[in-house]
């Protein structure tokens, strides 16, 4: 079944009509008080900021030439053209002749000789009292050129003297009388009056209520279109409602039929439902069997539960218990360090007192050669049993370094730390053994000088032997020495068969230091290594260091020569101002001595400069500004700080000079 509904616009309600006209009104109303109180700030804006600029310039321009005209028109006495001149203005503002011929502001004797006629305000409220309140000009005979007082800025309310002065006799005075605006509400009133007069502030009152008349009305249609939306919202939705309770009519008719159907149908189903109790009830008694034996399941995980946490347990005491011996082996592992790093210590003992024994049986040596070769024999017998010592304890040190090595390796997951600490400790056995290296090395060399001494005592030997030699051709000449000679030679023999001795044992030490020295290629060259390693790595760290310091030594060399040309052109201009400021002080005329000058302190200068005419313009820190209005563009300033005692040359060239004040003006005033 289909429901169409035709949706109709609501008719203007007379009541909606009066509403919205209402809120017009209102709108209306609000926006005519907003613009009178902009038309407020107009008017202010108008009458004491444009008019009463506009005036002041007037006076202004008046100054330099009505005094002039209307004393040359007094001394002519032509009072026509005099009424004339004061009339110029239309009567905006006043314009009165009196005759006052005296300089002195009050002037209780003068008379009116002649005004602006006008009907304005301003006539109303002038009198011979309050003349003297308006600014006038003098005038005098002859006519006056110069301008004794004129007005600095467009918006002052009164004029300042120029400090230029005519000469001559005065024969009366000029008054300015400024217009007298009229009120906000005389104003208005006479705007609403003719609102469509375009003159003055009426134009500015116009374009601002018809403004804010605009904006009322733009939010009035606004406010009107979004009622109407709502009211034709409502409307719809009224509608709506009226449509949705005829479906629900409808579908209540609907729903008695199903429910007749429905009954029907919940007879059937509560058939069916007892047929399901009943397999419900053997479903139960199905759950209750399940649950039972998940209790029994149940309390059996429970009981492997508190087997585990006993387990657990046992295992925690176990571990705390390894965790224990691993801290005593480790003790161990550094007292057996501790033991080792003693046994190196009376090694290189052992090692320094057996180079002193050396090097005093190689001083000894040198007296005789058997001698020499005994104390060799004696020293290459204790070299070997040092060296095998050496071996012995090196061994012991390899497979202690071997076993820790292994313990280390099995202990590190657990015991990082001490590893780390053993690390370092096996890094100084290393180094130890680098020295020992070392040490063997220097007793190589040592074997060497043995060697070249050996190759001496041959050289002795072979010249023996030519000895024997000649010995032997002068036995054929002489058989009564032969006995000597054989007994040269059985030395000979002897001394030839001690040197192969020697050389026999020394080339078994040479080759035992060989085999030994052959043990440690392999770690001095891992040790090379590394060493090349942290070679080339300190190399590019000084290198980048090197760079960045010769960058910043560069920045700071460009940085101090550009300090040097500025501090020399500083002292250049410094140079030049001194010599000008001499040269100043040598031809001015207002050259002031420094011994005419008087010890004061800063509060006395201050005082003084203000019995001259001086007034404190501002402070900054100690030091006071001051200055001194002689004329329009001539104003004099200076600035004095708050000391108990000024400089003589801050009161010369800093206060005096700058101020235009003598020495005898200054003097007088303190």
């Amino acid at each position: 079944m289909k429901h169409i509904m035709k949706q109709k616009l609501p008719q203007i309600n007379p009541i909606t009509l009066i509403k919205g006209l209402g809120r017009l009104t209102l709108i209306a109303t609000f926006s005519f008080g907003l613009g009178t109180w902009k038309n407020w700030e107009n008017y202010n804006s108008y009458w004491h900021g444009t008019i009463f600029r506009v005036q002041t310039v007037d006076f202004n321009m008046l100054s330099h030439t009505l005094p002039g005209k209307l004393s040359y028109t007094l001394l002519q006495g032509n009072i026509g053209e005099l009424q004339r001149t004061l009339d110029s203005n239309y009567g905006f503002f006043g314009l009165i002749v009196t005759d006052c011929k005296i300089a002195a502001k009050d002037c209780p004797s003068e008379q009116i000789l002649d005004q602006s006629k006008s009907s304005q305000k301003w006539t109303k409220e002038i009198s011979l009292a309050t003349l003297s309140n308006h600014p006038y000009d003098l005038l005098q005979s002859p006519p006056p050129l110069q301008v004794e007082r004129q007005y600095a800025k467009p918006g002052d309310s009164k004029p300042i003297p120029t400090g230029r002065v005519n000469s001559g006799e005065i024969i009366g005075r000029v008054y300015y009388v400024r217009g007298v605006p009229p009120t906000f509400l005389e104003d208005y009133n006479d705007w609403i009056k003719e609102p469509f007069k375009v003159t003055g502030s009426r134009t500015l009152y116009t374009s601002t209520v018809a403004l804010f008349f605009l904006g009322g009305l733009s939010a009035w249609i606004i406010i009107e279109v979004v009622l109407s939306a709502k009211r034709n919202e409502q409307h719809f939705a009224q509608q709506q409602r009226e449509q949705l309770q005829r479906e629900a009519e409808y579908e209540q008719r609907l729903a008695r039929q199903q429910g007749e159907q429905l009954q029907r149908e919940i007879q059937q189903i509560k058939l069916q439902l007892e047929e399901k109790n009943q397999q419900t009830i053997e479903l139960i008694d199905q759950r209750e069997r399940g649950l039972a034996e998940l209790e029994s399941y149940r309390q059996g995980q429970e009981q492997n539960k508190r087997e585990l946490e006993n387990q657990i347990a046992s295992y925690e005491s176990e571990r705390a218990l390894k965790e224990q011996q691993q801290r005593e082996t480790a003790q161990t592992l550094e007292d057996d360090l501790q033991l080792l790093r003693q046994k190196l210590q009376e090694t290189s003992q052992r090692e320094s007192e057996a180079k002193q024994q050396i090097k005093l049986q190689l001083e000894e040596k040198t007296q005789q050669t058997i001698e020499l070769i005994d104390q060799r024999e004696r020293v290459l017998a204790e070299l070997e049993s040092a060296r095998q010592e050496q071996e012995q304890n090196k061994r012991k040190l390899e497979n202690q370094i071997a076993s820790y090595e292994s313990e280390r390796a099995f202990k590190e997951q657990q015991q990082q730390e001490t590893a780390q600490t053993l690390e370092d400790e096996l890094q100084l056995l290393r180094q130890d053994l680098q020295e020992t290296s070392q040490r063997e090395s220097e007793a190589k060399q040592r074997s060497e000088a043995l060697n070249q001494k050996i190759a001496a005592l041959k050289c002795d030997r072979d010249l023996i032997q030519q000895q024997s030699r000649q010995l032997e051709q002068q036995l054929e000449t002489i058989p009564n020495i032969n006995n000597e000679l054989n007994a040269a030679l059985d030395i000979n023999n002897e001394l030839t068969a001690a040197l192969e001795g020697a050389r026999t044992e020394l080339d078994r030490t040479k080759e035992q230091s060989r085999d030994w020295e052959n043990c440690y290629v392999e770690e001095i060259d891992r040790l090379e290594k590394e060493k090349v390693q942290l070679n080339t790595e300190l190399c590019s760290y000084k290198k980048g260091k090197t760079l960045f310091l010769e960058e910043r030594n560069k920045q700071l060399e460009s940085a101090l020569s550009t300090a040097q040309e500025n501090t020399q052109t500083l002292e250049n201009t410094i140079e030049a101002l001194n010599v000008l400021l001499e040269n100043q002080s040598q031809n001015s005329h207002s050259y002031i001595p420094w011994s005419q000058l008087p010890r004061i302190s800063g509060r006395e200068a201050i005082g003084s400069l203000e019995r001259l005419g001086f007034r404190i313009d501002r402070q900054n820190g100690s030091h006071v500004f001051l200055e001194r209005v002689r004329a329009v563009d001539q104003i004099d300033r200076c600035s004095v700080p708050r000391h108990d005692e000024l400089a003589l040359g801050t009161l010369a060239a800093g206060i005096l000079r700058p101020a235009n004040v003598t020495l005898e003006e200054f003097k007088d005033n303190l």
